[in-house]
């Protein structure tokens, strides 16, 4: 592959071990011939606090400042010598988080091929795949990526609640 024609995405994963579960809290992109970085999270963690009640997020919004930083600054001293995905798993691990048992889990970093030259539709594209339920329907902007969502959500159930009544 072309290395002008692709990039890298991780996905940053809340995880709680005691349950199993786990939420995308946010994106880490890589576009190794632009030599950018962008790590992109949510404003508002309230989805998070009510799927994990005992998350520290005040320790997640900082991690989420420090990743934000260290992007740019990879950004601009962008020095990864390899393109394979081998390497960028090493590059986030030296770069961000290590990898380990904690909370905060990146994931294996998948390649995307880049079909035009605009880094910033790309990455609004992952913000609003992975990251727009943060936000409250109220602050939500009608735009073309959200028609398809808006028809689903307006399609009604074909289930009915049924009451019971003793």
């Amino acid at each position: 592959m072309n290395t002008s024609s692709h990039y890298y995405y991780s996905l940053l994963r809340y995880c709680d071990v005691r349950r199993e579960e786990s939420l995308v809290i946010g994106v880490l992109l890589i576009f190794p011939a632009a030599g950018e970085v962008r790590f992109l999270y949510p404003n508002n963690l309230e989805r998070l606090q009510v799927a994990f009640p005992d998350c520290p997020l005040q320790t997640i919004q900082d991690y989420f400042e420090g990743f934000e930083r260290r992007a740019t600054t990879a950004g601009e001293n962008f020095l990864i010598s390899t393109n394979s995905v081998k390497g960028i798993s090493k590059f986030i691990a030296d770069n961000f988080l290590a990898e380990d048992a904690s909370a905060l889990q990146f994931s294996e970093p998948r390649t995307g091929a880049l079909v035009h030259d605009n880094i910033d539709l790309v990455t609004q594209n992952f913000y609003n795949r992975y990251l727009q339920t943060y936000q409250s329907e109220n602050t939500l902007e009608p735009s073309a990526n959200n028609e398809l969502s808006y028809f689903i959500l307006q399609v009604p159930s074909p289930f009915q609640v049924l009451q019971v009544s003793r």
